[in-house]
């Protein structure tokens, strides 16, 4: 039993995700000094429901990666930037690595159904889309096997107007303008990434984006989707959807044109790294910058 049990910690500790914090986000964003106990009580129980629903992604994706065979053409770069394919080198097994999956989508679904109680549809609605899709990125309808990789992600960010809605029971525009922003960055990493097993995705006959489009015009659209989340940002502090000490974030994109330098000198891997590195400032920046805002009014 103990031996299942750290198979269990080490397939998921290897796969820890960043795409809960979007609804992290908008929980700060929904924050107003004095809130009630109930408002901590169901942001950490979203988070953590977030948390288990991007660790069943991620776990999904991994399982349907070794069953394709990409991850064995992959393992050995994989394992290069510390992203070791467990299933490949067999320290974990199949059969452990579906119950634990399968076990993060019923935690998920269990506290969303939990708090779906006294929250208006439109929250729900907004919310089952998000999840219906985010869950369907490799199994299901596979929507990153047909080029929907980098959509699914960059919907993935509208958790922050879920995740606002669901401790304020109401949907509010801020919230929505934000995670479109945050999205976007993240689905410029999930492009590096792309880059990286095009490859081994188009070996194993996986038609992601990068497949679908080629190498060339996908880094094209790697560039698109920054300046798409840079411009969001502009949007968000000219309507005031954040303080617009959130601008002062323009500080990073030097940061970004580092990990377009790298993705068109054909260095994938350090450009996704650069990237990662730039999307948790973001959400540092953001949070940082909403929090003190809202403080400093209050005080």
């Amino acid at each position: 039993m103990r031996e299942t049990v750290e198979r269990w910690a080490r397939f998921l500790a290897a796969y820890i995700p960043d795409d809960y914090l979007p609804v992290a986000i908008g929980i700060a964003m929904a924050w107003r000094p004095g809130v009630d106990p109930d408002f901590w009580r169901r942001g950490v129980l979203f988070v953590t429901g977030a948390a288990a629903l991007s660790l069943f992604i991620h776990g999904s994706d991994n399982i349907a990666g070794y069953l394709h065979g990409v991850d064995r053409l992959a393992s050995a770069t994989k394992r290069s930037v510390k992203e070791p394919k467990l299933l490949v080198t067999g320290e974990v097994s199949l059969g452990p690595a579906r119950v634990v999956t399968a076990a993060m989508l019923a935690l998920s679904l269990a506290i969303g159904a939990y708090l779906a109680v006294g929250v208006p549809w439109s929250v729900i609605a907004v919310g089952l889309l998000i999840v219906a899709l985010a869950a369907q990125y490799s199994v299901g309808l596979s929507l990153s096997y047909r080029g929907l990789g980098e959509l699914v992600v960059a919907l993935s960010g509208l958790g922050a107007w879920v995740g606002s809605g669901v401790v304020t029971r109401r949907l509010e525009v801020a919230p929505a303008l934000v995670g479109a922003m945050l999205g976007l960055f993240f689905a410029s990493v999930n492009a590096c990434s792309n880059q990286a097993d095009y490859a081994f995705d188009r070996a194993s006959g996986r038609g992601t984006l990068a497949v679908r489009l080629g190498p060339r015009h996908h880094r094209r659209v790697a560039v698109a989707i920054l300046a798409g989340g840079w411009c969001t940002l502009v949007a968000a502090v000219a309507v005031r959807a954040v303080p617009l000490m959130t601008g002062t974030m323009l500080a990073l994109v030097p940061l970004h044109r580092r990990q377009l330098v790298a993705l068109f000198r054909g260095d994938p891997l350090e450009a996704r790294r650069i990237g990662f590195v730039a999307l948790r400032l973001i959400f540092i920046w953001v949070a940082a910058s909403v929090v003190c805002d809202r403080a400093w009014r209050a005080a």
